[in-house]
């Protein structure tokens, strides 16, 4: 649970991968992040923008598609994703204009779902306040969580059963999510 932007896409072409690599190694080395390139069956780098946030790897197959290794050898192998939701809200913009840049330059197929909506709004206000409301959601899953009581002789079903009984309940209301209207 929290912010991730999810991304895909083929480079224009595949004899791009060297260019778009030294050039976010560039950047990354520019912002401090943390860079590591990568040469084996896929090439690419990875980069770390923050403590907080998941590292974004642009891994590339042979064909210029965009990989992610977590997922080989399924349909979604070409979705890949970072979580930004407990880095500051600069390092989720910050990616979302790199992804912007290298779009532009180097990819024929390039999408993002980016659940603070930063993509396609352009707005930190709704970036923010996604954040902000994913967090208390987060919060009020930990406290009840935490108030889940076992028993001796609990199975784990036990306890699994108490959890989603607890979480259920958090159900109950209309969905308060930013951006969202009245049920109808």
């Amino acid at each position: 649970m929290g912010i991730t932007i999810h991304f895909q896409g083929r480079l224009r072409d595949r004899a791009d991968v060297g260019r778009l690599v030294e050039e976010v190694a560039d950047i990354a080395r520019t912002l401090h992040w943390r860079r590591r390139t990568v040469d084996g069956d896929l090439k690419g780098i990875r980069f770390h923008p923050h403590p907080d946030c998941e590292p974004v790897a642009l891994l590339f197959d042979s064909g210029g598609r965009l990989r992610n290794p977590l997922l080989a050898g399924t349909d979604e192998s070409g979705v890949c994703f970072v979580k930004t939701q407990f880095a500051p809200v600069e390092v989720h913009i910050a990616i979302v204009k790199l992804f912007r840049h290298l779009k532009k330059r180097y990819f024929s197929e390039f999408t993002v779902t980016d659940e603070g909506d930063y993509w396609e709004s352009g707005d930190r206000r709704v970036l923010e306040e996604k954040i902000a409301f994913l967090a208390e959601k987060i919060e009020e899953v930990g406290r009840r969580i935490a108030g889940v009581r076992t028993e001796p002789g609990d199975s784990a079903e036990d306890l699994v059963e108490r959890i989603e009984r607890c979480l259920s309940e958090m159900d109950d209301g209309p969905d308060r999510s930013p951006g969202r209207g009245p049920e109808r």
